[in-house]
């Protein structure tokens, strides 16, 4: 699927003739070649264009993939995010031309396929983008109407809590759920609120023009939802919603709590020092290779929660939780119980993979913040955290 993916068709788009502001054009995209211009000023032209085309990523390797997901489908999500706000214009070309240049794209607009435009395109486009609006126009409202809907599940919640029976007893809830419409638009509405805060958070980035977008911004969310159903699987294969709620619980918390602690040694990749220097091989690793080496360590990341959730899975037990849970007298009590957990768990779930990026920069901070009595601190931490 990625592969049919892979195939970009590429066509010249309003990004195309983007100008870089002079500090992000400090890292020339001569310093991505293995040869400088001196050396290639040497050869003749067919060679040098030969040599090009060879430095050029193929399809089927890791390189292609990482100029893919980058260059095509992070460009695509920025340009039907915010293309249609004003404000933002000048930040975002450079942004995408700052990706373009790295990755020495020459036509930046990717045409997308039709199943993709039609279905996540207009996501974005009818969805996302007017909701990133709404919230920044109205905060409050959108933030009475998710505190109502979360005091009416607390409510139903505390109502059945209050009125344990004395024995645990089964009533048929996981099949329920299993068949009622409410939960996946719950679940949706809960993904739908987490790309607003992830959307909002990039937005605020192309505020300030000092600042860059932490790439990779997409590959975060796909990975994520791929692992995510390998869990899913596991958490409910026990057919009890006492079980599988305690379970879910437990697993939410442990992946949450992994996350977050692995992602902070991630590293930031930057197209360019904070002085505006770009240095090449024996100094900051170029813009693409950081890129690389980020979405390996996301996919171990992803791998080794699924791989540490398979042997919790194996070795789990029902305990307190569980039986808690049954014996919720209420039918609606349990369901209401079960909507919320879902809700705030799958939404901090959620939101630290959505927000990997955001804490593998809070990490490198951390990591200048303590090399900062030393003169070269910043080369430091780029080598530390792989950049």
């Amino acid at each position: 699927m990625i592969m049919s993916f892979a195939s970009p068709i590429l066509t010249q788009g309003e990004f195309g003739s983007s100008t870089l502001s002079s500090t992000r054009s400090a890292c020339p995209s001569s310093l991505l070649l293995a040869r400088t211009d001196a050396e290639m000023a040497k050869v003749q032209p067919e060679q040098q264009q030969q040599l090009l085309l060879d430095q050029q990523p193929k399809k089927g390797n890791i390189d292609y993939f990482v100029k893919w997901a980058c260059a095509y489908v992070d460009v695509w999500f920025l340009r039907d995010t915010f293309g249609h706000d004003g404000e933002l214009q000048v930040h975002l070309n450079e942004e995408i031309g700052v990706i373009n240049e790295a990755f020495d794209v020459q036509n930046p607009q990717w045409k997308e396929p039709k199943y993709i435009r039609y279905t996540f395109g207009m996501y974005l486009r009818y969805m996302l983008a007017p909701s990133i609006t709404a919230l920044v126009r109205f905060p409050c409202l959108v933030m009475i109407i998710g505190l109502l809907t979360f005091a009416c599940l607390t409510a139903s919640s505390i109502h059945g809590l209050m009125h344990l029976s004395a024995e645990p007893e089964d009533l048929g809830t996981f099949k329920k759920v299993a068949h009622l419409p409410i939960v996946p638009l719950v679940l949706a509405i809960c993904t739908h609120i987490i790309m607003m805060m992830f959307a909002h958070k990039q937005r605020r980035v192309l505020q300030h023009p000092d600042d860059n977008l932490p790439f990779p911004l997409t590959y975060t969310i796909f990975t994520g939802k791929l692992f995510m159903v390998l869990r899913m699987v596991m958490a409910y294969s026990s057919g009890e919603m006492g079980i599988a709620i305690d379970y879910f619980l437990w697993q939410e918390l442990i992946l949450t709590l992994m996350h977050s602690t692995l992602s902070l040694l991630i590293g930031d990749p930057r197209p360019r020092r904070q002085d505006g220097e770009c240095k090449d091989e024996g100094g900051v690793k170029n813009y693409p290779y950081q890129l690389k080496v980020v979405f390996f360590k996301i996919f171990a990341i992803d791998s080794v929660k699924t791989l540490a959730m398979y042997f919790y899975w194996v070795s789990f037990r029902p305990g307190w939780i569980t039986d808690l849970f049954d014996r919720i007298p209420f039918e609606q009590s349990q369901l209401s119980l079960c909507i919320l957990i879902h809700a705030v768990l799958d939404m901090v779930q959620a939101a630290a993979t959505m927000f990997t990026m955001f804490i593998a920069r809070f990490g490198r901070w951390l990591v200048e913040s303590k090399t900062n009595s030393d003169p070269n601190f910043e080369e430091a931490s780029y080598q530390a955290l792989g950049g």
